[in-house]
């Protein structure tokens, strides 16, 4: 059993829409902002919002 939802595309859609406004096109913060928002959600829900999964690539590559 995966402790993330399925993927739902327009909440994704929703979350890119809401992060990426401010930003302008910054993808890095964007990144770390969904990164940051699913791990928050993980810890207070159980599990992440977007359904997305995560992996760490070396050296911010």
């Amino acid at each position: 059993m995966s402790d993330y939802v399925s993927v739902i595309s327009k909440k994704v859609k929703r979350i890119i829409t809401f992060f990426a406004s401010p930003l302008q096109g910054v993808f890095t913060k964007l990144n770390k902002s969904l990164f940051y928002s699913d791990f928050l959600s993980y810890k207070k829900y159980g599990k992440g919002i977007s359904g997305l999964q995560c992996q760490a690539i070396s050296y911010g590559s």
